[in-house]
């Protein structure tokens, strides 16, 4: 099936001249605020570890930055409180947390892949406070903290960190490598540590992915002094799930890694002191451990299983399996556990439950699981035409609506449709809304935020699936069908209107298959663009476009022209009549045209040669002015877009891996990258100090909509909203 696309509607985006105006005021934006947490969740946050330092706390890390604290965690109803820990930015986006550890209630220390660790003295509060700081080059893996004054940390690059006063405002960390790698006759793998465990300051053990332990008596020292060993067991690793140490003592460590627990009760004794037990059957592979003395230690796998222990070094046959959490078998299992004590044990899994039990030597049946991480939707798709009305879209289907985009989560409305779910939205004039569903129906509203009753489904031509759709206004939409077909309705908001479908593309033979075998000659229209109510343009996959002056008018109305020298899946923008400019990601070159309906001779390529590997966006917001943003963190501008290549002109804003680009109907324009950033401006033909930048958000933004100089609204991934106002 192919995507189902939607056409950026530009012709109501026009001013004079094209150049908008002089200036407009600086945009301070709001934090990202939730706003679509609409049940059932499409996408889920996963739980990655977990530290208990007493009964009443626990605090668990969630994927995307987030920590989440409680002081009832083995309740029948937990009360978890979550906030945003770990803001870092990196050079591939933003951070995520690997491990925490908490040696009392006081504090807390957790670590990233952006070489980072973050502290916090008040973690069980209802608004804790996080400290980041940059301790390491690469990822940190693990961490282990026997007091609030002392943590080791491991890396992917097999360094131990050592930390004295971790979480003090002159915190003093040492990096020392510590881990050989695995070295063979025919192979080297590089040294990665996976987890660490410091019973005491006078006792570090780190394991790594490939069976080596390195362990230290005086981890604290100026100069600390690693021993380096191999356990001799091939099952004590399994790829794709690290499992982890824990050392409730410098007389004990167990090691939870692949089919294996591996003990000693020498840890620093070197590789003849540790004994493996096959305690795990294929498939499944130990995935986290926590013991809380000599005498009680429990395992997490990726079956959902606990394995408890009240004799750990006693071999196999010590060790019971309980069934505790199915929902986490197949998705990695348990991602961490930790036991404060004999009567308090939590794990976490990717699945975002917790499993808590009073009685880890119980039943299965004592294991609650409780579904706590937060899930999300994310918004693909905004368009906010004007500053009382906002519409979003999501990947669960969902409509987003608010007619104060910026009251914040309260403001906005979350529905569906009771259909296949909305794949795509757009509107124009106010209040008129349109888009597709995945049932191949068109969805249509003049009061978006009237909620479902607002909104009317039409089937417009039987089996056939539109793949995209533009309307100029609430007089005019066109819809894209299967073998070259439009759909056109003059009505559209009338419930029972009749839609008219007409073979606009009409390539055959050479022109439909000349890139390869084609689908039945299916021409694949998949764009469309329509500034006004008499006129609209279509892009296929094989380079053509048809365009009309009459798309109302029947087949003999539609011109087709081929345009482009690629096969391509590409996007179709015209702000009116007079100028189309088609586009797709991975070219470096666009069609463009002042005379759409005027046949192949009347549309050229503009080849942008390396231009950023393609373009990340085009929007044309009158015929003398497009805006684009390619994958290098360049705007490129033309005040002649139909002119030549000469005069775009390409402005570095700075961005990193660019998502979009959009110019609203007052004149602002804005480019979203991966990194959270905005960077605006209302003369995009300015230069570079034309564009303001601005930090919006720590997760990548995805979508935007500015109906006004004092006004702009973004999305981010995980279904959260910021909001830029003037003054």
């Amino acid at each position: 099936m192919k995507p189902l696309r939607l056409a950026l509607v530009v012709g109501f985006m026009m001013t004079a001249g094209g150049l908008g105006p002089a200036k407009a005021a600086p945009l301070a934006w709001s934090s990202p605020v939730l706003v679509d947490n609409h049940r059932p969740f499409h996408n889920s946050l996963p739980l990655l570890g977990v530290s208990c330092p007493a009964s009443a706390l626990c605090v668990v890390i969630e994927s995307g930055g987030r920590v989440l604290t409680s002081r009832r965690p083995a309740a029948t109803a937990p009360d978890w409180r979550t906030v945003r820990a770990d803001r870092a930015e990196g050079s591939s986006g933003p951070a995520e947390l690997q491990a925490v550890s908490c040696p009392s209630v006081s504090f807390c220390a957790a670590v990233d892949d952006q070489g980072n660790v973050l502290t916090s003295h008040d973690p069980g509060s209802s608004r804790p406070q996080w400290r980041l700081r940059s301790v390491d080059a690469n990822a940190v893996t693990g961490i282990s903290c026997p007091t609030e004054a002392f943590c080791v940390a491991v890396d992917r690059a097999g360094d131990a960190l050592t930390g004295s006063n971790p979480g003090g405002r002159s915190p003093r960390w040492r990096l020392r490598s510590i881990d050989r790698g695995e070295r063979t006759p025919s192979a080297y793998t590089t040294p990665w540590l996976i987890s660490v465990s410091c019973p005491s300051t006078r006792l570090c053990v780190a394991i790594d992915r490939t069976g080596g332990v390195m362990s230290s008596r005086d981890p604290a020292g100026a100069r600390p002094r690693w021993r380096f060993a191999r356990v001799k067991d091939t099952a004590f690793t399994s790829p794709g799930v690290a499992g982890g140490i824990s050392c409730p003592s410098t007389k004990l460590c167990v090691i939870a890694s692949g089919l294996d627990l591996v003990t000693s009760t020498q840890p620093a004794g070197g590789s003849g002191t540790w004994t493996p037990a096959r305690v795990e059957p294929v498939p499944t592979f130990f995935t986290a451990i926590s013991c809380t003395s000599v005498s009680l230690c429990v395992a997490f796998d990726t079956g959902g299983n606990a394995l408890v222990s009240e004799h750990p070094a006693g071999g196999a046959g010590t060790w019971s399996r309980s069934p505790v959490d199915p929902a986490s078998a197949g998705a990695f299992g348990g991602a961490g556990v930790s036991c404060a004590s004999a009567t308090l044990c939590l794990g976490v899994d990717r699945a975002g439950n917790t499993v808590a039990t009073n009685d880890p030597l119980g039943p299965p049946s004592r294991w609650l699981v409780r579904k706590v991480a937060h899930g999300y939707n994310r918004i693909l798709g905004m368009s906010c035409p004007s500053t009382r009305l906002c519409v979003a879209y999501d990947d669960a289907g969902n409509l987003a609506v608010s007619t104060d985009p910026s009251g914040g989560g309260a403001a906005w409305s979350v529905f569906d449709l009771k259909g296949a779910g909305v794949s795509s939205v757009s509107c124009v004039q106010r209040s008129f809304c349109f888009g597709l569903d995945g049932a191949g129906d068109v969805v249509l509203s003049s009061d978006p935020a009237s909620g479902p009753p607002g909104w009317t489904t039409v089937r417009v031509a039987g089996a056939n699936t539109p793949s995209a759709i533009s309307c100029a206004s609430a007089s005019l939409c066109a819809a894209t069908l299967g073998q070259g077909d439009i759909a056109v309705s003059t009505d559209p908001a009338r419930s029972g209107s009749a839609w008219t479908v007409t073979q606009a593309d009409t390539a055959s033979g050479f022109e439909c298959g000349k890139y390869g075998p084609g689908d039945g000659c299916d021409p694949g229209l998949e764009s469309i663009s329509c500034p006004s109510t008499s006129f609209c343009a279509a892009s296929d996959e094989n380079g053509n476009v048809v365009a009309s002056s009459d798309p109302a008018g029947g087949a003999s109305t539609w011109t087709l022209a081929g345009v482009d020298n690629a096969p391509t899946f590409g996007y179709i923008t015209c702000p009116s009549s007079s100028l189309c400019v088609k586009y797709h990601d991975y070219s470096t070159s666009i069609a463009v045209s002042r005379d759409p309906a005027g046949g192949r001779s009347a549309w050229h390529l503009a080849d942008f040669g390396t231009a950023g590997g393609g373009w990340s966006g085009v929007t044309c917001r009158s015929a003398t002015l497009c805006v684009g943003f390619d994958g290098d963190g360049n705007v490129i501008v033309s005040k002649d877009p139909a002119g030549a290549v000469s005069g775009w002109e390409k402005i570095h804003v700075a961005a990193t891996g660019p998502t979009s680009v959009s110019c609203g109907p007052a004149g602002l324009c804005a480019a979203l990258d991966q990194q959270g950033d905005v960077i605006t401006s209302a003369r995009p033909a300015g230069g570079r100090r034309a564009w303001t930048f601005a930090k919006v958000d720590t997760d990548p933004l995805s979508v935007g909509s500015c109906p006004s100089l004092e006004l702009c609204v973004v999305a981010d991934g995980y279904g959260n909203v910021a909001v830029g106002k003037a003054g």
